[in-house]
C-alpha cells in the first residue's frame, strides 16, 4: 500500500505531544474502553457493504478480537499503546482496500473506536487514523481486457520470433548467403515482431510510459500484417 500505516509513538514524537499536550481525561477503566473498542470495530465489520473483496471486513475483526481480548487481560500501560497503534494500523488498512467501501453507519462505529484508540495511545486522532486518505480504485473491465490482450498478443508474437529465428537459421545455411531477399524478409519480421513484443508484454509497462503508449489495435494490425 503507497499509504504509511500508523508508527509507534518514538522520541520526536514524544517531544511533538510534549510540546501540544492532548487534554483529555485520563483513562480509569481500561477494560471498559478495551470492550467498547471491540464492540465498535465488530459493529463496523458487520454493516452492509457492496464490497468487493470484503478484506477490510476481516481487518476490522481481526482488530475486534485483539481488543476483545486485551479487555480480557485488563492491558494498560506501554503494551496498550503499542496494540492500539497496532489495531489502528488494521483499520487504516481497512480503509485502502481497494474496491470495498464505508458506508455512513460504518463510519460512524470506526470513529467511536478512533477516540478510544486515540485515548489508549494518547495521541490525537488524526494522527493514529486516515481520516482523508482516498482508498484505491480497482481497474475496470475495459483496462483488464486490454491488458490481457497484451498479454495474448505478447505470447503469439513470442512464439512466432523463436520459430523465424529457427527458419533463418536453417534457411542461411541451406542458402550461404546474407543477403538473400528471403533472409532479409524474414529478418525484418523478426524486427517487427520484436517491437511488437516490446511494447506489449506488461513487463514493459514503465517503458510505455516513457516510450509512449502503442495502441494494442495497432500493434495488432502489424502482428496480423506481415511484413
Amino acid at each position: 500500500m503507497s499509504a504509511v500505516v500508523a508508527q509507534r509513538p518514538t522520541a520526536s514524537r514524544a517531544k511533538v505531544a510534549a510540546a501540544t499536550p492532548i487534554t483529555r481525561e485520563p483513562i480509569t477503566d481500561f477494560c471498559a474502553t478495551w470492550e467498547v473498542i471491540s464492540n465498535s470495530l465488530l459493529s463496523a465489520a458487520s454493516t452492509d457493504e457492496p464490497h468487493h473483496s470484503g478484506e477490510s471486513d476481516r481487518l476490522l475483526r481481526i482488530g475486534s478480537r485483539l481488543a476483545c481480548d486485551a479487555a480480557n487481560s485488563g492491558k494498560r500501560g506501554g503494551e496498550a499503546q503499542d496494540l492500539a497503534f497496532d489495531i489502528a494500523a488494521l483499520v487504516n488498512a481497512a480503509r485502502l482496500v481497494p474496491g470495498d467501501t464505508e458506508s455512513v453507519i460504518r463510519s460512524h462505529q470506526l470513529g467511536i473506536a478512533a477516540e478510544h484508540l486515540a485515548a489508549i495511545a494518547d495521541c490525537d486522532v488524526d494522527g493514529l487514523i486516515f481520516t482523508n486518505v482516498p482508498r484505491p480504485h480497482l481497474p475496470d473491465d475495459a483496462v483488464r481486457k486490454e491488458e490481457a490482450d497484451y498479454k495474448e498478443l505478447a505470447r503469439q508474437a513470442n512464439y512466432e520470433i523463436i520459430k523465424l529465428a529457427e527458419a533463418l537459421r536453417t534457411l542461411s545455411l541451406h542458402e550461404g548467403a546474407e543477403d538473400h531477399p528471403i533472409t532479409c524478409g524474414i529478418a525484418a519480421r523478426i524486427g517487427m515482431l520484436s517491437e511488437v513484443v516490446f511494447h506489449a508484454v506488461p513487463l514493459y509497462q514503465e517503458a510505455r510510459e516513457q516510450f509512449g503508449k502503442c495502441e494494442v489495435g495497432e500493434l495488432r494490425r502489424r502482428f496480423e500484417g506481415g511484413l
